[in-house]
C-alpha cells in the first residue's frame, strides 16, 4: 500500500495548495459598499454599508447580520462572520452596518421612559424599529440573495434597543447579540417593564446572547435583572446565554462579544465532538451525524449538511489507516448529502484508490470530472482529476505493491 499512500499524500497536498486564495501586491480588498436608504418613516436618508460574503453567489441564499452603530463595528463584525464561515462555524452571511445620522443616536436607539422625566424623554425607538421592519429589511431582501434568518447586533444603546425590540416585537429578528446593553436607562425602569415579557409572548422563538465587560452600577444590575427574567420565564423555544467578560472594557468588548455571540447563535454548526467521533470510530457514527444536522435544519429553517471538506478529509484519514470499508461508507454518504457536488463525488474515487479498486476509482473520478467540467468554480478540481485519472491508469497496469480488486 505504500505506493498508494504516496499517491494519496500527493493528491491531498495538491488539493490544499490549489484551494488557497492568493493576494496580489498592491491590490485593495473591498470590505463593503455604501448605500443610502430613503426613509419616509424617519424622514431622512439613511446610510448603510453592505458587506457580502466571500464567494457571494446569487444562486445561494444567505442569512443577514444587521449591526447598529455600523461604521464603528463594520470591520470586526465582517471579519468575525467571514472567519467563522470559512472555518465551518456558521453559514456565510451578509453583513449590513447601519450608520447613525448626526445627533439622532439616542432618538433612534432609546425607548421613551415611562417616568415622564423630560431630561430622559428623548428616545423614540419605535420609529427606528418600524424603519428596520418596513423599509430597511425589505430594501436588503429586494437587492440581495437572502435567507429568512436575521441577526441583530447592538452595543450599549444598541443593546438597549435590542431589549426594546424583544419587549415589543421579538419575532422581528431570529437572533440577537446584545453587548453591554445600557439597561440602567431611566433608573432600570425599562428593564423592569420586561418582567412579564414571556407572559405577553409565550410562544417566543429565537436566541439572545448578552454579554458585558467590566462595567458595574446600574448597567450591570440591569443586565442581571434581565438575565433573571430570562432564567425564570423564557420558554424552551427561546435560547439565551449571559456572559460577563471582566477583562474587557465598555469600549473593547464589542469585538470579542460579537465573535462569541455569533458563534454561540450558530453553535452546533460544526459539532466538533461528533466529527472527532466520526474520525475515530468510523462510519458507525454517520447516523448520529445525520440526526444532528436534521435537528439543526429544523432549528434554523433550511436544509443544513455536514461540512464537505471535513467529510472528504475524514475519508482520507480512513484510507490512511487502511480502514477501507469506513472510507467507502463515509464517501458514499457524503455524495448522498451533496449529490451535485464534484468534490463529494471525488471522495468515492479516493476511497477506491485507497483500496486499489482501480476500475471503480476510475469510474467515480471520471464522473466527478464530468461534474467539475460542467459546473463553475471547480476548474482546480478538474485539473486534479485529470492527473489522477492518468496516474490511476498507470497504477492499474504497473503497480505490484497493491493488487487491484476484481
Amino acid at each position: 500500500m505504500r505506493a498508494v499512500k504516496i499517491l494519496l499524500l500527493a493528491a491531498l497536498a495538491w488539493l490544499a495548495s490549489s484551494t488557497q486564495l492568493s493576494a496580489q501586491n498592491g491590490e485593495s480588498v473591498e470590505i463593503a459598499r455604501e448605500h443610502t436608504v430613503s426613509s419616509a418613516i424617519l424622514g431622512e436618508e439613511r446610510p448603510v454599508q453592505v458587506a457580502l460574503p466571500v464567494g457571494y453567489d446569487t444562486t445561494e441564499a444567505y442569512p443577514v447580520v444587521y449591526v447598529l452603530d455600523g461604521p464603528a463595528h463594520l470591520v470586526h463584525t465582517t471579519g468575525s462572520a467571514r472567519f467563522l464561515a470559512e472555518n465551518g462555524r456558521m453559514p456565510a452571511a451578509i453583513v449590513v452596518a447601519i450608520a447613525n445620522t448626526p445627533g439622532n443616536r439616542t432618538r433612534d436607539l432609546a425607548p421613551p421612559p415611562g417616568n415622564d422625566d423630560p431630561g430622559d424623554a428623548t428616545g423614540d425607538a419605535s420609529k427606528f424599529r418600524a424603519f428596520l421592519r418596513d423599509e430597511l429589511k425589505p430594501w436588503v431582501e429586494s437587492r440581495y440573495s437572502t435567507r429568512r434568518y436575521d441577526v441583530l447586533i447592538g452595543h450599549s444603546l444598541g443593546g438597549l434597543f435590542i431589549s426594546h425590540v424583544l419587549n415589543t416585537e421579538p419575532e422581528l429578528f431570529d437572533a440577537y447579540v446584545s453587548i453591554s446593553p445600557a439597561l440602567g436607562w431611566a433608573d432600570e425602569e425599562f428593564v423592569a417593564e420586561m418582567d412579564d415579557l414571556f407572559e405577553r409572548f409565550p410562544a417566543a422563538r429565537g436566541a439572545l446572547y448578552m454579554t458585558m465587560g467590566n462595567e458595574g452600577g446600574a448597567t450591570l444590575s440591569g443586565a442581571w435583572h434581565l438575565a433573571g427574567t430570562l432564567e425564570k420565564s423564557a420558554p424552551a423555544s427561546f435560547r439565551w446565554h449571559w456572559k460577563r467578560m471582566p477583562t474587557e472594557t465598555h469600549e473593547s468588548v464589542p469585538a470579542r462579544g460579537t465573535y462569541d455571540g455569533v458563534e454561540w447563535i450558530f453553535s452546533g454548526w460544526y459539532p466538533i465532538d461528533l466529527m472527532a467521533d466520526l474520525a475515530r470510530r468510523g462510519a458507525s457514527e454517520l447516523p448520529r451525524l445525520g440526526n444532528h444536522y436534521a435537528g439543526l435544519s429544523a432549528e434554523f429553517g433550511w436544509e443544513i449538511a455536514p461540512p464537505l471538506n471535513e467529510l472528504v478529509n475524514t475519508v482520507y484519514q480512513m484510507v490512511e489507516s487502511d480502514r477501507d470499508d469506513d472510507a467507502l461508507a463515509i464517501a458514499t454518504q457524503t455524495a448522498e448529502w451533496f449529490p451535485d457536488d464534484a468534490y463529494a463525488r471525488s471522495g468515492i474515487g479516493l476511497a477506491h484508490v485507497g483500496a486499489c479498486r482501480w476500475s471503480e476509482a476510475e469510474k467515480h473520478y471520471g464522473r466527478a470530472l464530468e461534474m467539475a467540467e460542467a459546473g463553475e468554480g471547480y476548474g482546480w478540481l478538474a485539473d486534479f482529476l485529470r492527473g489522477e485519472l492518468r496516474r490511476i491508469r498507470e497504477k492499474a497496469s504497473s503497480d505490484e505493491s497493491c493488487v487491484p480488486a476484481a
